[in-house]
C-alpha cells in the first residue's frame, strides 16, 4: 500500500517535471525566434548601408553579434562590408563564420 502510494507520488512528480521542462523549452524557442527576428532585421539594416559605414559599426560591436548578422546577410552584401573592415577584425569574423 505504502509503496504503491510512493510510486503514484513519484509518477505525479515526474509528470510535473515533464510539464515544466516543456514550458522551459517553449520559452527558449520563443526567445530564440525573437533573437532570430532581431538578427534578421539588423542584417537588413546593415545590408542597406554603405559598406564603409557598416564596417565601422561592426568593428565596434561584439564579435558574436557581428558573426550572427553577417551570416544572415546575402554574400553580395556581406563581402563589401568585410572588405571595408580592418583586416584583422575581418579575418577573425571570417574564421568565426567557418566555425558556425
Amino acid at each position: 500500500q505504502y509503496l504503491q502510494q510512493m510510486q503514484k507520488d513519484i509518477e505525479k512528480k515526474l509528470q510535473e517535471l515533464i510539464a515544466v521542462q516543456k514550458e522551459i523549452q517553449a520559452y527558449r524557442d520563443e526567445k530564440a525566434a525573437g533573437r532570430n527576428a532581431s538578427i534578421k532585421s539588423l542584417a537588413q539594416i546593415y545590408g542597406s548601408m554603405k559598406p564603409k559605414e557598416a564596417a565601422k559599426l561592426f568593428e565596434n560591436m561584439d564579435e558574436k553579434l557581428v558573426v550572427s548578422v553577417i551570416s544572415t546577410m546575402k554574400s553580395e552584401e556581406a563581402a563589401p562590408i568585410l572588405s571595408a573592415m580592418d583586416a584583422k577584425k575581418a579575418a577573425k569574423i571570417s574564421e568565426a563564420l567557418t566555425r558556425r
